[in-house]
C-alpha cells in the first residue's frame, strides 16, 4: 500500500498526518525510480518502470483526490535507466537519467504537454570513468547548474557542469556536461540528502561500513569539491545503521529539515538542521508504512507532503 502525509507546523508543534492511502488500484505497482516536475502551477509525478521503460505520469494536488493519473506509458528512450532525478534550467524541467552499468546519463526535455524530448547521452570509460555510481543529485550554485555522482562500493565522486551550446543538429539538444571534479572518498557513504543553506549547497550521509553521520559543504565554485563541515555526528542519530531512507523536507522558507525512514517497522523521524549544520534537532515523528521502497518529499503551495511508496 502507498500513503501520502501531509507535514504542518502549528505552532511550532510538527503533525504527519495520512491524507491517501491506496492499494495500487490508482497509483500502480512496479515502478522503480518517482520524482516530482513543476510545470506551469501543474505539479506533476513521473513514475517509472524500469522494465517497461515507460513513464506513467500522475497529476499532484493539495486537496482530494490528492492524485490522479494524467498520462501513461511515456516512453523513455535510450538505456534501462536506475535513477530518475529532476533540474530547472532557462525556466524547462528537464528529467536526469543514469544506468549504473554501463555508466550512461541522460538529460531530457519535459515540454508542457509533458512531452520529452531525445536525450542528450554522457557516457565516460577513460580518465574520469561515469560507470557504477550508486547516487546521482543535480544541485545549483551561483546561478549555474551541475550534478553529483557517487560510488558506494569504491568511493569515487566526481561533478559535472550542464551547459548550453549556441545551437545544435536538429532533433538533439543544445546541452553538454563538463566533468569539473573528480575525486576519491572513502566507501560506503549512502543515504545522501542535498540541501542549501542560503544559496550554499550541503548534505548529509552516512557511512555504513565505519560508522559516521556527517554534513558537507559544496564550494560555491563546485570544482574546487567538498569540504566535511560536522563529521562523527552518529550520537545525534539513534539507530542510524537501521535507516533506510532519508530525504529533505521541502519547508516553504527553505529551513533545513530531512526526514528520516526505517523500513522495518515503519517509524518515520523528522529533524531540523542547526545553522552551523555540525547537528540536528528532532521535531517530530511518527509510524508510517512498513516497507516503502521509495520515500519521496515535494511541496505544494505552504505545505511539504511525503509519500511513501510500497
Amino acid at each position: 500500500m502507498s500513503q501520502i502525509f501531509s507535514i504542518k507546523d502549528d505552532n511550532s508543534k510538527i503533525t504527519i498526518e495520512s491524507i491517501f492511502s491506496d492499494d495500487g488500484s490508482i497509483l500502480k505497482k512496479g515502478y522503480t525510480s518517482l520524482v516530482p516536475i513543476n510545470i506551469g502551477d501543474d505539479t506533476f509525478l513521473f513514475a517509472y518502470n524500469k522494465t517497461t521503460q515507460k513513464i506513467d505520469v500522475y497529476t499532484l494536488y493539495d486537496k482530494e483526490p490528492w492524485i490522479k493519473l494524467k498520462k501513461s506509458d511515456v516512453g523513455l528512450s535510450g538505456n534501462t535507466w536506475d535513477t530518475l532525478n529532476t533540474f530547472v534550467l532557462g525556466n524547462n524541467p528537464y528529467l536526469l537519467t543514469y544506468q549504473k552499468d554501463n555508466g550512461t546519463f541522460g538529460i531530457y526535455q519535459v515540454t508542457e504537454d509533458l512531452f520529452l524530448s531525445n536525450p542528450y547521452l554522457l557516457r565516460l570509460t577513460r580518465g574520469t570513468p561515469t560507470d557504477g555510481f550508486t547516487t546521482v543529485a543535480p544541485f545549483t550554485s551561483l546561478g549555474q547548474q551541475y550534478f553529483l555522482g557517487y560510488n558506494f562500493d569504491t568511493g569515487t565522486v566526481t561533478s559535472f557542469k550542464i551547459v548550453v551550446e549556441t545551437s545544435s543538429e536538429k532533433g538533439s539538444l543544445p546541452l553538454r556536461a563538463l566533468n569539473i571534479w573528480y575525486h576519491q572518498w572513502a566507501k560506503n557513504w549512502t543515504h545522501f540528502s542535498f540541501f542549501k543553506m542560503g544559496d550554499s549547497n550541503f548534505f548529509f550521509k552516512i557511512n555504513t561500513g565505519k560508522l559516521n553521520v556527517n554534513i558537507d559543504h559544496i564550494q560555491d565554485d563546485p570544482s574546487k569539491g567538498t569540504i566535511e563541515v560536522g563529521s562523527h555526528l552518529q550520537n545525534l542519530l539513534p539507530a542510524a545503521l537501521s535507516i533506510t531512507n532519508v530525504t529533505k523536507i521541502p519547508w516553504e522558507n527553505d529551513e533545513p529539515h530531512i526526514l528520516t525512514y526505517v523500513d522495518v517497522d515503519g517509524s518515520t523521524a523528522i529533524y531540523r538542521i542547526h545553522s552551523d549544520c555540525k547537528g540536528w534537532t528532532k521535531i517530530g515523528d511518527s509510524i508510517t508504512p512498513k516497507n516503502a521502497s521509495v520515500v519521496l518529499s515535494y511541496r505544494m503551495s505552504k505545505n511539504p507532503y511525503v509519500l511513501f511508496y510500497g
